[in-house]
């Protein structure tokens, strides 16, 4: 009798498991990708989905209709009714040279959105590098190539405050 319990046990044990691992929520801001032993075999929609369990198919969300941020120079720490920023500086994205050697520190932020998941998602490992990259080269690139007084009108002319009377 005490031999039958735990063979009549490990199959709803096994059951119970492969239902729990089976099982999956996409939340509405975005897709998932399901690879199935690294290759990608799905790109689910929002909702609820189907995957084979015990861990044979990975699900992998990404978001796809939030508008997603990479800060240059600074850091948010908090976005709140009162924006928390890190004390810290970060002089190697922020500090660029312009076209007659002077050096400015810049900080900016780039916005984007995923349009692919497939390639976001599954071609690399670290998605934010390559963005990070890419526009800190096109920065510099794009500053190298002017002289400071021409940055300071072309960029800080809007915000300057004309002074009446003078």
């Amino acid at each position: 009798m005490g031999k039958r319990v735990p063979t009549i046990g490990l199959p709803i044990v096994v059951s119970v498991a492969a239902i729990t691992t089976s099982f999956y929520t996409v939340a509405s801001e975005g897709e998932a990708l399901v690879k199935r032993f690294g290759t990608v075999v799905a790109q689910q929609p929002p909702g609820l989905h189907w995957e084979f369990p015990f861990w044979i198919d990975r699900t992998y969300f990404v978001s796809t209709q939030m508008v997603l941020k990479e800060e240059f120079g600074f850091r948010t720490l908090r976005a709140d009714q009162q924006t928390t920023y890190d004390q810290q500086d970060y002089p190697d994205e922020s500090l660029m040279l312009t076209g007659d050697l002077n050096v400015i520190d810049v900080d900016w932020v780039v916005q984007y959105h995923i349009r692919d998941p497939n390639r976001f998602g599954h071609r690399i490992r670290y998605p934010e590098e390559p963005i990070r990259d890419v526009e800190r080269r096109k920065s510099s690139n794009r500053l190298r190539r002017s002289p400071i007084q021409q940055l300071c009108n072309q960029f800080l002319k809007p915000y300057i405050q004309p002074r009446v009377g003078q």
